[in-house]
Formats: structure tokens, sequence, C-alpha cells
């Protein structure tokens, strides 16, 4: 259980450090200040397109994910793993809309009129990371990569809408991926403490290598992608304002580096919540207490 809890208290400084950086130092709020203007200066097209996918995302859609996450959960007999899914999307929102009334994000960039109000998590990408978590929770071990692998991409793409639509910031993104990873590992910690945590062993050994590249691969080569992009974007973005023209314009590349930083955040909490549940089996009680550390 250590592990879980380890994560879930890394999550909670994670948080924290994104909100003082990001939201409360003057430079953390020119970035994001950035962002928001490069939002807004590419094709009208681009936020429409952005707004219309989000729009996805709806009482609806949500009830019907969270019914999708407990049916799982029924249809493998796991009662307490069903709930569990299911909590983990409640409480993951529960705790982005009580921080987004906590966390209030003054202005400390003069001359700067634009505000997005207390966006801090965003509640959309805390829905579609909550889910993903949550079906990767439910589905039994031997399909959980195969899960992340079809459910990654679109709900790490969220967060990156959100920032194009000007919902929100990178900041508010990479908090909602800290908020669900948070909950997810405290539902592996409620789950293992209740005796429901068991280690699995793959049928065919010598087989698990390969599955992990071919699984686990594209999810970790696209966060690095995207983290190694947003370093290298930001990096060139400055020296080249700096060294040749010290008036650049930096909005419109400060965009992608934003979109770049929410979605390595996003990937990375995949991959950390995979390498929590590596070769553990969510499943009923057993008669001796597995740890998790």
């Amino acid at each position: 259980m250590r592990k879980a809890a380890a994560t879930a208290v890394a999550s909670i400084a994670l948080v924290l450090a994104v909100y003082l950086i990001a939201v409360r130092t003057g430079v953390g709020q020119r970035f994001e200040n950035a962002v928001w203007l490069g939002a807004g200066q590419t094709a009208v097209q681009r936020p429409a397109q952005a707004i219309g996918a989000l729009s996805l995302i709806r009482t609806w859609s949500v009830i019907a994910a969270v019914a999708l996450v407990f049916a799982i959960g029924l249809l493998r007999r796991q009662f307490a793993l069903a709930f569990t899914g299911v909590a983990v999307i409640g409480a993951s929102v529960a705790a982005t809309e009580f921080l987004k009334k906590l966390l209030i994000r003054p202005n400390l960039v003069p001359g700067w009129r634009e505000s997005a109000g207390n966006s801090f998590p965003s509640g959309h990408t805390t829905i579609a990371m909550a889910v993903m978590c949550a079906l990767i929770l439910v589905a039994p071990h031997r399909l959980r990569g195969a899960v992340a692998f079809c459910t990654a991409a679109p709900a790490t793409e969220i967060g990156a809408l959100t920032i194009i639509a000007r919902w929100h910031r990178p900041s508010d993104t990479l908090g909602a991926d800290l908020v669900v990873l948070c909950c997810a590992s405290l539902a592996v910690l409620a789950l293992a403490a209740s005796g429901r945590v068991r280690h699995a062993e793959p049928r065919l050994p010598g087989r698990r290598p390969v599955q992990n590249l071919l699984i686990l691969g594209p999810i970790a080569l696209g966060s690095a992608a995207a983290l190694c992009g947003a370093v290298l974007s930001a990096a060139l973005t400055y020296y080249h304002r700096v060294r040749y023209a010290p008036g650049f314009e930096v909005s419109h590349y400060a965009l992608y580096t934003g979109c770049l930083v929410s979605l390595a955040g996003s990937g990375l909490v995949t991959l950390a919540l995979l390498w929590l549940l590596a070769r553990l089996d969510l499943t009923a009680p057993t008669a001796a207490r597995v740890d998790i550390g």
C-alpha cells in the first residue's frame, strides 16, 4: 500500500506546486497569459472546432460513462470495484469543483485585463481523465493495457482542447490530471486495505515485454515527445525573442508550448496509474492482504 499512498501524497504536493508556480507568480501568469493570447490569435475555426468537441462532454455523456464503468464492474461480479470506479469519477469532479472555488487566480501582471476567473483545475479535463482512470481500474488485469491504449488519446486531448478554446490555461489541466491521479490512488489504497488487491501473473510471461512495447510504448513515446517538444518550443521562443528580436511576439508559440505541456501532463498521469497497478489485479477479497509498496 505504500506505493498508492506515496502516489496520492505526491499528487497533492504537485497540485499545490503547480498552483503556486503557475497561478501565484508573475512569471507563471505571464506565460499562461501568452498562451491565452495565442489561442485568440489562431484561425477562427480552431477554437470553434475545439468547443464543438468539448460540447460532447455533457450530462448525458457523463452519465453514460459512469454507467459503462459500473456495468463493467457488475459484469465482473465485483460490486465493490464497480462502486469504486464510479466513486473515482464522483470524487474527482467534487474535488475539482471545491478547489476551483477555493483557489483564486489573482491578477499579478500589470495591464492585464482578461480574466478566466477561478479556473484551477479544469472540470472538462477532470471528467475525461477520471473516466479513463475509472475504466482502467475496473478493467480485468489482462485488458488493462488495451483499455489505456484506447482511451488515453481522447482523454489527454481534452486538456489541450480546453486551452485552444480559451476555456482554461495549462496549469488548469495539470491540476485536473493530478486531482484525478490522487483520487485513483486513494481508491487503490482503499481496495488494498479491504483485501481486494492481489498479485497477478500473466498467462504467458514471455509475452509481457512485447505487450508493454506495443501497448504502453505509444503512450510513453507520446508523453516524452510532448514534454520534449514543450521544453524545446519554450527554449527556442525565448532565445529567439531575446537574442534576435526583443519585440518578438511569443503568444502564438506559447500556445503550442501550453498544449504540449497539457498533453505531456495527461500522458504522464496515465503512465503513473499504470505503474501503480502493474502486476496487480483488483478482484474479490483475498485471504492475505497484498502490500503494494
